[in-house]
């Protein structure tokens, strides 16, 4: 059985490493390993956790979103990569980190 996460200590200490400026790969590897592990575990349990929690609640958003005039379309495997193209030319431009996050999610 999974533990169970409580984001809140999570949240203080993004707070408090962004309160510090940019906590970099730099600043990383400053940290005893102990603690690099104990932060990668920690952001990887959470993140794990809001996937789960997004994932339980999609059926009654996609629900919510049919009653309003937001397009809702199914997407058949064989164009998940072209959809996702499609994706980035419209918010990489707006909202760079996003390929960053991605970097960083795969290593997680």
């Amino acid at each position: 059985m999974d533990a169970i996460v409580d984001p809140a200590p999570l949240k203080e200490i993004q707070k408090f490493l962004w309160s510090q400026g940019d906590f970099d790969g730099l600043a990383r590897q400053s940290l005893p390993a102990a603690d690099r592990e104990l932060i990668a575990e920690t952001v990887k349990s959470t993140l794990d956790a809001q996937i789960d929690e997004l994932a339980a609640g999609e059926p009654a958003l996609i629900e919510n979103f049919k009653g309003t005039s937001v397009p809702v379309r199914q997407v058949a495997v064989k164009d998940t990569e072209a959809v996702i193209a499609e994706f980035d030319k419209i918010w990489l431009p707006k909202a760079p980190v996003l390929a960053e996050l991605r970097k960083v999610g795969a290593t997680i």
